[in-house]
């Protein structure tokens, strides 16, 4: 099914380099959003025969190039290993193609501001898929402490798996693109890291200082047997508040109460449709300082953890 465009406009035309775990995710939401037209997968022939089963109306091709180049996108959706990122967003860029890429932007902050500059000297919409600000819960918390600024907070994520990955890269980007959001600021430092065992850690602490001298103490575990993420944050009135995915709660005499949120789409939906009324309406691609600093923050982590 193709989607349909806002405002009466065509929809935007979308491919889709990489149908792992997380490309698998995205295909309904491309599908209902905008026309997804092509998806690139080099090896994976499950990965083929997982899209020709349920998106039968979707090309499917193995070469890169013949999705970068081709007429008939508008945008190019990367949702591939980190490590290829920086590669696949500046061919997609120098195709002039408008770009969607999975957290984080790359791993070298000089290489994350040159693909920033790159966007905006070709008038590219380059938009970086960090999630958590997409949450109901975080986007609203985001709006109270536009007022009432943050003072500190702890933020705890555990889960089993993704050991392919760096727990820094891969984990925390969701942690340093939330802490930005509600600190307001880009300046975002990393001090206190532990991480544990070495060299290929599962386990990390630190504490994310914003630029306003409120501080986040972060806990991620990827041996734990449950899966749960939340946060504590106080602000600077005294006031505190308790997070969950799509949650926000405000503690009040008699304990937690809910906070009214705006949580009629997922935050996938939420993010892409983000996407899509950027390349529509002209307007400035607004994460792409906030994508630099995140990637700027975990290189210093890296660059930190024994």
């Amino acid at each position: 099914m193709r989607g349909q465009g806002q405002g009466g406009r065509p929809p935007v035309r979308t491919g889709l380099i990489g149908i792992g775990r997380w490309g698998r995710r995205l295909l309904a939401p491309l599908s209902r959003l905008t026309a997804l037209e092509l998806c690139c997968n080099r090896s994976d022939e499950d990965a083929r025969r997982y899209v020709r089963e349920h998106h039968p109306s979707i090309r499917i091709c193995e070469d890169v190039d013949e999705l970068l180049t081709s007429p008939d996108l508008d945008a190019v959706v990367v949702a591939t290993p980190i490590r290829s990122h920086a590669e696949l967003v500046r061919g997609a860029l120098r195709a002039g193609k408008h770009v969607f890429v999975e957290k984080p932007l790359c791993t070298d902050s000089r290489e994350a501001a040159e693909l920033r500059d790159l966007a905006i000297a070709g008038d590219r919409v380059l938009f970086v898929g960090h999630l958590s600000l997409y949450d109901a819960g975080i986007a609203t918390l985001a709006r109270i402490v536009r007022d009432d600024p943050l003072r500190s907070g702890v933020f705890t994520s555990t889960k089993f798996g993704s050991f392919t990955e760096s727990i820094v890269w891969n984990l925390l980007s969701h942690v340093v693109a939330t802490a930005t959001a509600l600190t307001h600021s880009t300046d975002v430092f990393v001090t206190n890291v532990k991480a544990f065992p070495a060299p290929s850690p599962d386990l990390l602490t630190c504490c994310l200082r914003g630029g306003d001298d409120s501080a986040i103490s972060v806990v991620l575990n990827r041996r734990a047997r449950t899966r749960s993420m939340w946060g504590t944050f106080l602000t600077k009135s005294g006031r505190t508040y308790w997070w969950e995915p799509d949650e926000l709660h405000v503690m009040g005499e008699g304990g937690y109460d809910p906070v009214s949120l705006d949580a009629n789409e997922t935050p996938l939906d939420r993010e892409i449709r983000h996407f899509v009324s950027l390349i529509e309406g002209g307007g400035p691609p607004d994460n792409l300082d906030v994508a630099v600093a995140v990637v700027r923050a975990l290189e210093e982590l890296e660059s930190a953890t024994p």
